[in-house]
């Protein structure tokens, strides 16, 4: 597995680690796929997770934006099951996203 996460696209893999895993699946990729300029204020009042985050935290969006953006969400969701932190409920969560693209 850690073989296979080498191979991964690095700029991707850090995209990711800043945006945070579990909120790239539960709500920045659900977001972004509806609307690709929704802005932090709008996740912010659908999401109270989001809201509480602090600022800099919020500005994951545009992490997740770029990623979008660069037309690397199936190697994104990728990176998602081989992370060996997430947790089972957002695996399966990325598993099916995943089949959809």
């Amino acid at each position: 597995m850690d073989k296979l996460m080498e191979n991964m696209d690095t700029e991707v893999n850090y995209l990711l680690q800043k945006a945070g895993k579990e909120v790239f699946v539960r709500i920045l990729y659900p977001e972004l796929k509806e609307n690709r300029y929704v802005t932090i204020e709008d996740i912010a009042r659908k999401y109270p997770m989001f809201a509480s985050f602090t600022l800099n935290s919020q500005k994951t969006l545009s992490k997740a934006n770029k990623i979008f953006a660069l037309g690397k969400l199936k190697e994104a969701f990728q990176i998602i099951l081989l992370s060996r932190k997430v947790k089972k409920e957002i695996l399966k969560e990325a598993r099916e996203i995943l089949k959809q693209l």
